[in-house]
């Protein structure tokens, strides 16, 4: 290994060979560190560059599952989220949907979603209501909750038939 110029001109001007080799092993010490620290920018720009990868490719598969009209999966994540207490009988049905649908908006579900996702969480009269529903309506919530709502009598004829036996005393029929 030929010697560098600046080393021969320190040794020229006085210098020590004990003070060039230390110098000299600074300075490879110090290019093996950029040497070191270039590698490790070069692999995170590849860790980087294969995670946009990853995520274009997921997005570019979500997306076509909403054209194709097929609901995202539920992600771990979706699920840590999601945790809404199970509708429990006697509890305010109309508290409950309104929470779920605020959730549900929250978190930017696509409403072909909020089928599989509030299901789980019925039991009691609602859970039946939903039961009788045809496989065609079991996947629509609006038709889901129309059916709960009718189950619990929460209708507005059922709210008009309810006053109206407060007012007269007596039951009529609207």
């Amino acid at each position: 290994m030929d010697m560098p110029k600046w080393m021969s001109e320190l040794v020229e001007k006085g210098g020590s060979v004990t003070e060039c080799l230390t110098l000299w092993n600074e300075i490879q010490a110090t290019e093996r560190e950029e040497r070191a620290a270039a590698r490790d920018l070069k692999r995170v720009e590849m860790e980087r560059e294969i995670c946009m990868r990853e995520l274009e490719i997921k997005e570019k598969e979500i997306a076509a599952q909403q054209a194709l009209g097929v609901a995202a999966p539920v992600t771990s994540k979706d699920q840590k989220y999601s945790k809404l207490p199970k509708f429990i009988e006697g509890q305010d049905l109309d508290v409950f949907l309104k929470s779920f649908e605020k959730l549900a908006t929250l978190h930017k579900w696509a409403k072909s979603e909020w089928p599989v996702r509030i299901v789980p969480l019925l039991s009691g009269k609602a859970l039946e209501a939903y039961s009788r529903l045809s496989d065609a309506d079991g996947g629509n919530y609006d038709k889901i909750k129309d059916a709960i709502l009718k189950r619990y009598e929460l209708t507005a004829e059922a709210y008009w038939e309810k006053i109206s036996v407060c007012y007269s005393g007596k039951r009529r029929v609207i």
